[in-house]
């Protein structure tokens, strides 16, 4: 679907490689992510949590068969007309204009990414992996994130309660400013470079 294609040729950055980097020095217990677009995967991150979820692939929200999305995205194009919504993108046409996939098991057209919405919760399962992951480690760092979302306030809210010092990489204000032990207000790639070479 339009926009995908610009998700699925992005590259990780400095940023996903410093974080992949680290994690195999060990330095690092793993990465909880706020993006749907794998890239921490595609650095060589090997303990990442889509807290958000992914585009990487689709679901069927009745029976749960999971494709992956280029496969998805191969059989959509002969099946609507040739403006097709992804993400946030606005379009001027009806949603009852466009025609989706069934479900090869089931046959049901409710077939959609695992991905949280402003509406919708994150699954508990996920939510639980992401709590367990941030509990492993002796602190945290958060990269470029304001925390607008709860799930993501949350569990730095659960090291600050556990007495475990929390670190941002950030420039202007977040939501948890106040449960930081420290910040650095400066470029993230230049910190991240630094911190790679530190450890």
């Amino acid at each position: 679907m339009l926009g995908y294609g610009t998700i699925f040729h992005a590259q990780p950055n400095t940023i996903h490689h410093s974080l992949a980097e680290i994690e195999a020095k060990g330095h690092l217990v793993g990465v909880v992510a706020q993006n749907v677009d794998l890239l921490h995967h595609n650095a060589g991150g090997r303990n990442v949590i889509e807290l958000h979820g992914t585009l990487a692939r689709v679901e069927c929200q009745s029976c749960g068969r999971a494709i992956l999305r280029d496969e998805f995205q191969q059989i959509q194009p002969d099946l609507g007309p040739a403006l097709r919504p992804d993400g946030d993108l606005d379009v001027a046409l009806e949603f009852g204009q466009f025609a989706y996939p069934p479900c090869h098991k089931c046959g049901n057209e409710e077939v959609t990414t695992p991905t949280a919405t402003v509406k919708s919760n994150i699954p508990p399962k996920v939510m639980q992996q992401a709590a367990e992951l941030v509990g492993k480690g002796s602190g945290g760092l958060v990269v470029g994130s304001t925390l607008t979302t709860y799930s993501a306030y949350r569990l730095v809210c659960d090291l600050h309660t556990a007495g475990k010092p929390v670190w941002c990489i950030k420039k202007g204000p977040m939501r948890a400013d106040a449960l930081l032990a420290r910040k650095i207000e400066a470029p993230i790639q230049e910190i991240m470079a630094d911190v790679v070479e530190m450890h």
